[in-house]
C-alpha cells in the first residue's frame, strides 16, 4: 500500500577494524596500527636530539658505592637483602655474593684512616689519608686502633682503610667505589699489588686486570660476617683501559663526589 509506506530509521553501525585471513590467522588492522605507532614514538624517543641539550658537570655526577652486606645491616633487617650480598649503594641492587662474582676493574687507590663512633660503632667521626712518607710532618703510618680523649677514654675506633674505584663491566656505565678494611684488607692487597707491583713490571697500567669481586663468610666471637673476596681474572681490553684512564683523570681533578652512606 503506496499510502501506508513506512520509513525505517537507519540504525547507527560502529565500524568494525578491518581484519584479513592469514591461513588460520586473523589479524587486525587497527592493531597493526597502534604497534606502528608505538614503534614510531619509540624510535623518536631513542632521537637524543629529540630530549635537546641539559648542562651537566662532572660535578653534578654521584659515584655508587659497593656494599657488602652484614647482617645487622638496614639492607639486611629490612629484608631487602641478605649477609654477604654485594649491593649498589643509591639503588641497592644486587650485583654479586657469596659464591656470586662480578668482574670489576680497578683503576685509582686512595689509603685513608677512618675513625667511627666508639659507641655507635657505625657514625665516621674523621677521614684522613695514610701518609706513610716518614720524612714528612704528618706522618701516621702507625696510628693506634683506639682514639682517646684527653681524659683517656676511648671515643671512636680508628680504621686503615683502602678505597679503590673500579669500572663494573657489563653492570654500569659508572665508576663505583668499594673499600676494604678489617679482615677484607687482605682483599684490598691483593689488588694493590696486581696493580701497582706486578702490572708495572710487565708493563701495563694498573688498570691492566680485571678482579672476580665476591664475598665470603667467617666466623668470629660468635658472629658470623661477610668479607670482600677477589680473585685475579681476564685481560682488560684497550677499550676498557681508556675508559679507566678517562674516570681516573676526571677523579684526580676532583670533580666527582662519592655517595654518603652509613652502611
Amino acid at each position: 500500500m503506496k499510502g501506508n509506506k513506512v520509513k525505517s530509521k537507519k540504525q547507527s553501525t560502529i565500524k568494525k577494524p578491518k581484519t584479513t585471513n592469514k591461513g588460520n590467522k586473523v589479524t587486525s588492522t587497527s592493531g597493526q596500527l597502534e604497534k606502528a605507532s608505538s614503534a614510531k614514538g619509540l624510535a623518536a624517543a631513542a632521537d637524543l636530539g629529540e630530549w635537546g641539550h641539559q648542562e651537566i658537570t662532572h660535578n653534578d655526577i654521584i659515584i655508587p658505592r659497593l656494599l657488602c652486606v652484614q647482617g645487622m645491616s638496614s639492607m639486611a633487617t629490612k629484608g631487602d637483602g641478605k649477609i654477604g650480598d654485594i649491593r649498589e649503594s643509591m639503588n641497592e641492587s644486587l650485583v654479586g655474593g657469596v659464591g656470586k662474582p662480578v668482574e670489576i676493574i680497578p683503576f685509582k687507590l686512595e689509603r685513608v684512616w677512618k675513625e667511627v663512633d666508639a659507641k655507635d660503632k657505625k657514625t665516621i667521626k674523621a677521614v684522613y689519608p695514610v701518609i706513610s712518607d716518614a720524612t714528612d710532618k704528618n706522618y701516621n703510618e702507625d696510628l693506634k686502633n683506639e682514639v682517646v680523649d684527653s681524659n683517656g677514654q676511648v671515643v671512636a675506633y680508628r680504621f686503615r682503610t683502602m678505597q679503590f674505584y673500579a669500572l663494573l663491566p657489563g653492570v654500569s656505565p659508572l665508576p663505583h667505589m668499594l673499600e676494604f678494611k678489617s679482615t677484607s684488607l687482605r682483599a684490598g692487597k691483593k689488588i694493590a699489588t696486581q696493580m701497582y707491583t706486578t702490572n708495572r713490571m710487565e708493563g701495563k697500567s694498573p688498570a691492566a686486570k680485571v678482579f672476580n669481586l665476591s664475598t665470603i663468610k667467617e666466623e668470629k666471637d660468635k658472629q658470623v660476617y661477610a668479607v670482600f673476596d677477589v680473585s685475579v681474572g681476564r685481560d682488560a681490553t684497550a677499550e676498557e683501559q681508556e675508559n679507566a684512564l678517562m674516570w681516573f683523570k676526571t677523579l684526580r681533578a676532583g670533580q666527582v663526589k662519592v655517595h654518603e652512606t652509613q652502611e
